[in-house]
């Protein structure tokens, strides 16, 4: 027995309480091991602390006689409990165990001075050489138990004193085959189907016991592995339900060399290990086993299951999503060995695998050469049209945006009389996230319209997750663009959780929806929130190198800093995305998206002339009519009045961009502006706008705030509040005038642009004849103003009065 020898003084697992023989006897003679136990407990000086784990309590659960042992402890001795190991716990106190401690897994590793004190028990001496020989052991080992006894066993050869310390401390190679050898000794000392059950394990670095005995055939395998538990040199315990082991990689190459020695050997426990983790649905693993197998045959043997077959095509895909280049590699190698429909996908492979790494160009040739060679063959319908989904996606991301829309029209208009089937349409709609955003990026609100009927008209049960993620994506593009900012909202959110699930990532990372919100959260004045989700897609179009985002979102953070006030910042913002634009060829499509976002962005500048260059070289779409009524405001009533009729009630943004030049337009006719100016708040409460109606300017402000008080609501009153407090910033900014004014001296000057006599502003504020004068040269020198009118004229060109 070895019940006080144990391999941690005063800390034993509680599978060092058996060997293999007890395992295996009967219950009479488990009864005499446990008297023999409980004698020598008692006759213990000092405390014993015994620990149970995951695997030490398949003992407990179903066994009396460790049920006894455990609940007939005597008062010297102290049961530990791995703290993960909830259900344990609550086990072990339902058996009437009350001195139970809680312990961390880690609190099992040995520490730096109890790997010395055990050498320097065996040594008999305590010098320099035992300190460093601990620090090896503990390196090596890191600390658990048996390992550590092993080791030492090991070194029990060498005299750790003076010159031969040098004999112990090898290196490298010769340290891992000298360990190595320590394990083929421990290996020997179990029978033999012991040994043959762990080499069944042995391509699997994690395992769970069903599928230990899916592979092994031996039902007993979990009490091996309860033998080599936490404490163990072999397995490293894992926290988890039904109980998890993770095989120490030393073992696992011991094993490897025994195996390696037979071909047929190896391919059997591949065929088992394979099965089982199918078996039990763990496919995962069974891919990252195939990937590692080395020999294309074996790979079609293994999935000779047309269902295999299919678990893998979607792994393929999975890997495609997720960007997982490395492993797409792995299976481009083996697809030849693999049967239909398999082969099939051998040329969209390549092309994932040039999209990832970033090979555009590259990528688009190989699609159009494929499809070339298609030409007069029996497969030629349905492939091309497979090929065209991808050659969406290669366009989009060189910027090829009127080409890419084009193609995805195409395609689905195509499709709209076949089946799903003969289109292969199951296989992929990510091309249509591609092909709505490239729509967006061109203004062509019919193809948004034409896509996002396409996905609305197939029934979503019959579709994976992602084509949730699809048709949430281009749902929210549609919303945004037409304005409708709470659905755009709602929509993009349930985007973004739905593609963290599917794990997106590479040029699949969810652009558009990050994209949406970071528009959606700066109009709800939520800018902490925009810029998060705006760092966040920018990093993924980084990583990614995707071309058209990188410019599309620094060009979009200009325009959004613009529209906060901060001017130099969106120039330099602007000026970035000039230079990427710059850094490589790009089409003409990529470079009327920076243009609009310049005009935008001139808008605030005051920059008419270069607004006016650029409008000569862009299509007639709604950020050009916006220009031309923006031009023609209060200055040509008849073009401005062409313009807004073109612009569509039914579309919620362009009905209140419509409605907010109305109010503009009006100012002289307040009656009129005011109807026009509750027509844009109606928009506004319905679809979430706050930030376009608070940047038009203080005179709108003005108006704005008399109106909500005539149709109060929770959201306009917020609105109200934001506009007067911006108002009151204004008249106080502190970066337009050396000396700030006062709050009194902001509201003098309101009053001031009224036609007010003096003394009645006096009365108005309440304030006295002469307390009004001082306040007035104050303001003058503060303005650097002559007069009344000088003052009006400087507040108007300086604060936007």
């Amino acid at each position: 027995m070895v019940a006080v020898a144990a391999i941690r003084r005063n800390f034993p697992t509680f599978a060092e309480w058996f060997d293999e023989s007890t395992l295996e006897s009967g219950k009479e003679e488990l009864n005499q091991v446990v008297r023999r136990i409980m004698q020598e407990l008692v006759l213990l000086k000092n405390s014993l602390r015994i620990v149970v784990d995951d695997a030490d309590f398949l003992g407990v659960s179903d066994n009396r006689v460790a049920e006894q042992f455990i609940t007939n402890f005597p008062a010297n001795c102290q049961l530990m409990v791995i703290r993960e190991k909830a259900p344990q716990i609550h086990s072990l106190k339902s058996m009437g165990v009350e001195r139970l401690t809680v312990i961390s897994s880690d609190q099992l590793r040995l520490t730096r001075d109890e790997v010395s004190g055990l050498l320097a028990d065996l040594m008999q001496q305590r010098n320099d050489a035992v300190m460093k020989a601990s620090e090896m052991i503990l390196e090596e080992t890191q600390g658990w138990p048996a390992a550590v006894m092993l080791m030492i066993e090991r070194l029990k050869e060498f005299d750790l004193s003076g010159s031969s310390l040098e004999a112990m401390q090898l290196t490298g190679a010769e340290t891992m085959q000298r360990l190595g050898s320590v394990t083929r000794e421990v290996l020997l000392r179990l029978d033999p189907t012991e040994y043959e059950n762990l080499k069944s394990l042995v391509f699997l670095e994690e395992i769970t016991n069903e599928v230990a005995i899916e592979i092994t055939q031996e039902p007993r395998t979990p009490f091996i592995l309860a033998k080599l538990s936490s404490g163990s040199f072999f397995l490293e315990r894992i926290s988890a339900e039904p109980p998890t082991y993770r095989l120490n990689g030393i073992i696992r190459r011991a094993l490897m060399e025994e195996v390696s020695r037979s071909e047929i050997e190896l391919n059997q426990l591949h065929r088992k290990t394979f099965d089982a983790l199918l078996h039990y649905g763990e496919k995962f693993k069974a891919f990252d086993l195939l990937t590692r197998t080395g020999s294309g045959h074996l790979i079609a043997d293994l999935i000779r299951n047309p269902s295999v077959l299919a678990d893998v095509v979607e792994r393929i895909r999975i890997c495609i999503y997720s960007g997982n280049r490395a492993e797409l590699r792995i299976w481009a190698n083996y697809l030849k060995f693999l049967p239909e429909p398999a082969k099939d996908f051998s040329f969209s492979l390549n092309f994932y695998i040039l999209m990832l790494g970033g090979e555009f160009e590259e990528a688009k040739g190989l699609l159009l050469n494929q499809r070339l060679a298609l030409q007069s063959t029996p497969k030629e319908i349905g492939q091309r049209e497979a090929l065209n989904r991808l050659l969406v996606i290669a366009h989009f991301a060189l910027g090829e945006f009127k080409a890419a829309v084009d193609l995805t029209l195409e395609v689905i208009r195509s499709g709209a009389s076949r089946t799903r089937n003969e289109i292969g349409f199951s296989s992929s709609t990510s091309f249509l996230r591609f092909g709505m955003a490239a729509s967006l990026f061109t203004e062509n609100h019919e193809a948004m319209r034409e896509i996002d009927r396409f996905l609305t008209n197939n029934p979503e049960s019959e579709f994976t997750g992602r084509f949730q993620i699809n048709a949430l994506s281009v749902g929210a593009l549609l919303a945004y663009f037409e304005g409708r900012l709470r659905i755009a909202e709602e929509l993009a959110i349930a985007a973004i959780s739905q593609s963290k699930i599917s794990d997106l990532r590479g040029f699949y990372s969810p652009f558009e929806t990050y994209f949406v919100l970071f528009q959606v959260r700066n109009e709800q004045l939520r800018f902490h929130e925009a810029d998060e989700f705006l760092r966040t897609a920018m990093n993924f179009a980084n990583e990614a190198n995707v071309f058209p985002w990188q410019i599309v979102f620094q060009a979009r953070q200009a325009v959004a800093k613009a529209k906060r006030g901060e001017l130099s910042s969106a120039s330099a913002c602007f000026a970035r995305a000039r230079e990427i634009y710059g850094s490589r060829p790009s089409s003409s499509d990529l470079a009327d998206v920076v243009d609009r976002s310049e005009m935008i962005l001139q808008h605030f500048l005051d920059g008419g002339l270069r607004m006016d260059e650029i409008r000569e070289r862009l299509p007639d779409t709604q950020i050009t009519r916006l220009y031309r009524a923006q031009k023609f405001l209060r200055s040509n009533q008849r073009e401005f009045q062409k313009t807004i009729e073109k612009f569509s009630t039914e579309i919620p943004r362009e009905a209140i961009n419509a409605e907010v030049f109305l109010v503009i337009e009006n100012f002289d006719y307040p009656p009129k502006a005011r109807e026009h100016l509750k027509n844009a708040l109606a928009i506004a409460q319905e679809h979430g706008y706050r930030q376009y109606l608070l940047i038009q300017g203080d005179r709108f402000l003005s108006f704005l705030i008399s109106a909500v008080a005539e149709m109060p609501s929770p959201f306009l009153e917020r609105l109200a509040r934001d506009a007067g407090e911006l108002l009151r910033n204004k008249l106080t900014s502190t970066t337009v005038l050396p000396e700030p004014l006062t709050r009194r001296e902001a509201d003098i000057l309101r009053h001031l642009a009224s036609e007010k006599p003096i003394a009645k502003i006096a009365s108005d504020l309440r304030i006295t004849k002469n307390t009004m004068k001082t306040h007035l040269r104050h303001l003058y020198r503060k303005m650097g103003a002559s007069d009344r009118r000088d003052a009006v004229q400087k507040g108007r060109e300086l604060l936007n009065l």
